[in-house]
C-alpha cells in the first residue's frame, strides 16, 4: 500500500504498473501535507480510515479490482494543474 497526496497520484500509479503491481492500493490524500503539523496529517488521512482498513482487509481479488484501473482513471481526470496558464 502506499500513500500519496493527489498532484503525484497519476505518476505513482503510472510506476506500480511499469513494476508490474497495478492492483497496489495507493490511498490519495489532499495536497499539500509534507511539513504539516501531525493534526493536519490526522485530518487529512481521517476521512481514508475506511478506505485503509478495507485495501488490508478484503480479500485480495476484491482489493486488485478496486485498483486495477486507477491510472487510467486520474489520467482522465482534469485537476487544477491542467488548466492553462493565464496571461
Amino acid at each position: 500500500m502506499t500513500f500519496i497526496t493527489e498532484p503525484f497520484a497519476p505518476k505513482t500509479r503510472r510506476e506500480v504498473e511499469v513494476k508490474g503491481v497495478p492492483a497496489l492500493p495507493t490511498v490519495i490524500l489532499d495536497h499539500p501535507i509534507g511539513q504539516s503539523a501531525a493534526d493536519i496529517v490526522r485530518a487529512a488521512v481521517e476521512p481514508r480510515i475506511d478506505e485503509l482498513v478495507s485495501a488490508l482487509t478484503d480479500a485480495p481479488e476484491v482489493v486488485a479490482d478496486r485498483y486495477r484501473g486507477l491510472t487510467k482513471k486520474l489520467e482522465s481526470t482534469p485537476r487544477l494543474t491542467d488548466e492553462p496558464a493565464r496571461a
